[in-house]
């Protein structure tokens, strides 16, 4: 029935184009309109006869029937199109069954129903469409837009997976919907038949059915790159970008077949700079915008390339880069800038790791052309964000680079370039500073590099006062470049100077503050002895300064020391603890401080013995044991009222006391008895026993006061607080205070002066260690908490 048909089409074809050509003046139109309908239909019938499962057993006569058919629709491209569709999803279908099953090597009785010869028919049918479509590539657009009136097929056919373009002009005319389908279904096929490792399987019945069909694949790919390299590998690229479970295309494979198709990574190379400089498409240059997901395949490609490969290519990338440097005014090659920049970061460490760099003019050639990329970058970064950055998983940026979400890309919210910014920053920080020795060599383009970074993107975040972690990272990565010193340190300085310094911040930027003022200190041996003589030395040359005004500037300096000591490595200011101690005592016993600076002496020491070892702090004692007996006994005999500044003081003291009862050095066990009762009385406390530890006797004086009526009114804040139990779920003793910040009334604190003795008893007794990590968090928490 199938040869009778395609007789009787080719008899009446014949005979419609020899009257037509008698009797009308116009013979397009009375040929398309007597036979629109009627291949309309005959696309249906064939779209229906191969897809229908039943008619497998008999596909040979339908593929010999269509590849006789199919040149009947050469002035039809749409209908090809849905023909090419058709076969793409059969070819997808049939081989990744055919995978499947031969992956199940558990299941026995798996009925297979398809072998390669349904496949290769299928690629076949396939392969005669794309040689038509793009035998008239030229002419695919004005024969899709003026051709087919009112575009009937569409509704012929059931959804399939398709590939979708990003929708560029210009792609329209590299890449064709049909040709993004067609190159998906080559992919998965050669990726489904890529032979295995095993040797042994090499030689299976298995892969020479696999052979066959990714032989014809391969083929049909050929081919098809033959009469459209531009197309294909736009078409290779679009599957690449999309990261998604629908797509079975590995990328190994699809690199391999990339391969296959070209004769060199060069002439690979050459081809996508020209696709992306739009030399291979129609559209004139203003027009033209590439799709950015063809510069990050071109950088996912050089970062496989084997060093003397990428040697090969370095001329073409570095010709492509500067053409972009050239155009850089247009807003299409800014958008790219920074694409192209992770393209030559890639090829030139690849490159560095060879002896070509002892090529003068390389290098150079290097060096002026990496320079001048990261400039554009770093002067250009929101212009660059605000068009959109491309990420392979996501969704697209659209054209304005606003939120729409399409198939690839960063998937941008309402305002998107404030994010961006940071990723550009952070690729900065990642990838680019801790390798410019390595790619500009010479220490004085190095410094210059770190220097035009500063400039446009360190110094006018630190000024408008908004430093992000970002920002920090790339600070950070410029303070390991010896040479760069001058780049960061006086934005470190003025920013550790500033009495905002210490507001909330996150632990990610305390961390990286950490590095930063170990660095700082270290890049200039004097800036810590400047740091304590600031601690006694009047605060400020202002004659109408007031006291309030030098004890803050006193407590922010002890601040300073405080995060200096807690930055540095253990035992790491040694050499400079008797100055230090000589600094707190004075200031510990100095009446004319408020105890708003007591307060900060106390928060040091607590620094200092997380810092220093145990057995370099024994001259501390005698004063900390005596300032510590002090103020106890003075809120002891005169408690302060509710809402005083003394409070803070009693607070910061009993921290000290809280954290010493934690570590339980040696050194304070000896004295611990005058705070908490250390013995069996603590736990069974013997009858008419009277406490004389202080901690016993201040929370017996609170209760007492309760008692009487002395106690906090019930409808204020200053009850007692709920403190959380010394050991975490480790059982690991940890602070109880640490997280308390200010007091109200002395009567919070009896929850801590009643414990103080049972949980020192059962902290020894238990014999656990310290939770390090969550007292420092909690010093951080403090320090910073101003």
């Amino acid at each position: 029935m199938l040869h009778l048909l395609h007789s009787v089409i080719s008899a009446s074809s014949v005979s419609s184009r020899y009257q037509s050509h008698q009797q009308s003046p116009n013979p397009e139109k009375v040929v398309a309109g007597s036979h629109s309908d009627f291949e309309d239909e005959l696309v249906r019938m064939i779209i229906d006869g191969v897809s229908y499962p039943s008619n497998t057993p008999i596909l040979q006569h339908w593929i010999d029937f269509i590849l006789m058919t199919v040149p009947l629709l050469s002035s039809r491209p749409k209908l090809l199109h849905s023909l090419a569709e058709c076969f793409c999803q059969r070819t997808r279908l049939f081989v990744l069954k055919i995978y499947n099953v031969h992956e199940k090597m558990s299941v026995m009785n798996e009925t297979l129903g398809v072998t390669d010869a349904e496949v290769v028919m299928t690629l076949n049918a396939l392969e005669r469409v794309l040689v038509l479509l793009c035998s008239q590539a030229g002419k695919t657009e004005e024969g899709a837009t003026h051709g087919e009136g009112g575009s009937r097929i569409l509704g012929l056919v059931s959804t399939v997976f398709t590939v979708e373009a990003p929708a560029n002009d210009s792609v329209k005319v590299e890449s064709p919907r049909y040709l993004d389908d067609a190159i998906h279904a080559l992919l998965v096929t050669w990726t489904a038949t890529t032979p295995p490792l095993d040797a042994i399987a090499r030689g299976s019945t298995k892969m020479q059915m696999l052979d066959k069909i990714r032989t014809r694949a391969r083929k049909v790919l050929e081919k098809v790159f033959k009469a459209q390299p531009a197309g294909v590998i736009t078409s290779c690229i679009h599957v690449w970008s999309l990261c998604s479970e629908q797509v079975a295309c590995q990328d190994t494979a699809i690199f391999d077949c990339v391969d296959s198709l070209t004769p060199s990574a060069q002439k690979l190379v050459e081809l996508l700079c020209e696709i992306v400089l739009g030399k291979s498409s129609r559209s004139s240059a203003s027009e033209y915008r590439a799709d950015p997901a063809y510069l990050a395949f071109l950088e996912a490609y050089i970062s496989r390339l084997e060093a003397p490969i990428a040697v090969q290519v370095w001329t073409t990338l570095f010709n492509f880069a500067r053409e972009v440097i050239a155009t850089v005014a247009s807003s299409s090659s800014r958008t790219q800038l920074l694409a192209v920049l992770r393209c030559l970061t890639v090829l030139a460490l690849t490159v560095s790791k060879t002896s070509a760099l002892e090529d003068r003019r390389l290098r150079r050639d290097l060096q002026d052309t990496y320079a001048k990329v990261l400039d554009l970058v770093v002067t250009n970064a929101p212009r660059i964000a605000d068009g959109g950055l491309w990420e392979r998983e996501g969704g697209q940026v659209s054209e304005n680079g606003h939120g729409d979400v399409e198939k690839n890309g960063v998937a941008t919210g309402a305002n998107p370039t404030e994010e961006e910014i940071h990723k550009i920053y952070d690729y900065l920080a990642l990838s680019i500073i801790p390798n410019l020795r390595a790619l500009l060599v010479e220490p004085d383009r190095v410094n210059s590099a770190c220097s035009g970074i500063g400039i446009a993107i360190v110094v006018p975040s630190f000024k408008r006062g908004i430093v992000n972690p970002s920002i920090l990272r790339i600070v950070l990565e410029i303070t390991r470049i010896p040479s760069a010193v001058k780049t960061w340190r006086l934005q470190i300085s003025d920013a550790f100077a500033d009495s905002r310094f210490f507001r909330a911040k996150s632990t990610e930027e305390i961390g990286y503050w950490e590095i930063l003022i170990c660095a700082l200190m270290d890049s200039d041996k004097e800036r810590f002895s400047d740091l304590l003589g600031r601690i006694t030395s009047a605060s400020s040359t202002n004659i109408f300064s007031n006291r309030d005004q030098e004890m803050l500037a006193k407590s922010l300096n002890l601040r300073r020391l405080s995060f200096v000591l807690i930055a540095a490595e253990r035992n790491g200011y040694l050499s400079q603890l008797p100055a230090i101690q000589e600094r707190l005592v004075e200031m510990l016993r100095s009446t004319a401080v408020s105890p708003r600076v007591h307060s900060e002496v106390y928060l040091c020491l607590r620094v200092l013995m997380c810092r220093i070892s145990p057995q370099h702090l024994t001259n501390f004692w005698p004063v900390i044991l005596a300032e510590l007996l002090r103020i106890f006994e003075i809120t002891m005999d005169d408690p302060p009222e509710d809402g005083s500044e003394q409070l803070q003081l009693v607070l910061a003291a009993c921290k000290f006391l809280d954290l010493l009862l934690v570590i339980q050095s040696e050194d304070f066990q000896i004295h611990q008895w005058m705070f908490v009762t250390d013995t069996t009385d603590a736990a069974y406390p013997p009858e008419e026993h009277t406490p004389e530890a202080i901690m016993d006797r201040l929370s017996d004086i609170l209760a007492e006061g309760a008692v009487h009526g002395a106690g906090p009114d019930k409808d204020t804040d200053a009850q007692s607080l709920l403190l959380p139990d010394q050991h975490d779920v480790s059982g690991l003793r940890r602070p109880r205070l640490s997280s308390v910040k200010s007091l109200t009334s002395l009567y919070q604190l009896q929850s801590f002066f009643s414990r103080a003795s049972m949980d020192t008893f059962e902290g020894v007794y238990e014999n656990v260690g310290v939770d390090w990590e969550v007292v420092e968090e909690g010093l951080n928490g403090e320090i910073f908490g101003a």
